[in-house]
């Protein structure tokens, strides 16, 4: 699916697709270059957490450069993340968004908006519970500019990511 995004700030086409292991070298460098917004990780990690997914998605330009990505979870992965085992542990059904990155080129594009519906409809579509129109949907926010100043004992705990609850 190609769209054509006109906001204040960007045009750009974009087409979101399932993520292949061909994409995973581009996947991480765009996930690297968002650090600590998403976590640090490496190429085995990545590819770790991609098979356990229930949605993996990238975004391209028009120009085949990768705009963006998803990584979502289920219940029931194989998946070590504390965040995550805090949704297991209180809820039965839920899609976990380990973590969404969008290129720089593609800020302001409406592209968050469309990965983060794309979460939704896959949460939807497998079953996730519903009140009203809204699937229960998980995920982590960076609560802060840096780890380094929690780690140092510099004040609180800045730079901790900790588990949201959101519906979409």
């Amino acid at each position: 699916e190609r769209t054509r995004y006109d906001s204040d700030a960007v045009h750009v086409e974009l087409a979101i697709e399932p993520l292949e292991a061909a994409d995973l070298d581009e996947v991480l460098a765009l996930n690297q270059a968002n650090t600590p917004h998403v976590g640090d990780l490496g190429a085995e990690r990545l590819a770790a957490i991609v098979d356990e997914c229930s949605l993996a998605l990238v975004a391209r330009d028009e120009d085949g450069r990768l705009a963006g990505f998803v990584l979502v979870l289920a219940p029931g992965a194989a998946y070590d993340s504390p965040n995550y085992r805090w949704f297991s542990e209180r809820y039965d059904d839920f899609r976990y968004v380990d973590r969404i990155a969008v290129d720089g080129t593609a800020h302001r594009s409406g592209l968050g908006r469309r990965l983060y519906g794309a979460v939704f409809d896959h949460a939807r579509a497998a079953g996730a519970p519903v009140r009203g129109e809204h699937a229960t949907c998980g995920g982590e926010m960076h609560a802060g500019p840096s780890a380094a100043g929690a780690q140092s004992g510099r004040g609180p705990r800045q730079g901790a990511q900790a588990p949201l609850s959101f519906c979409g």
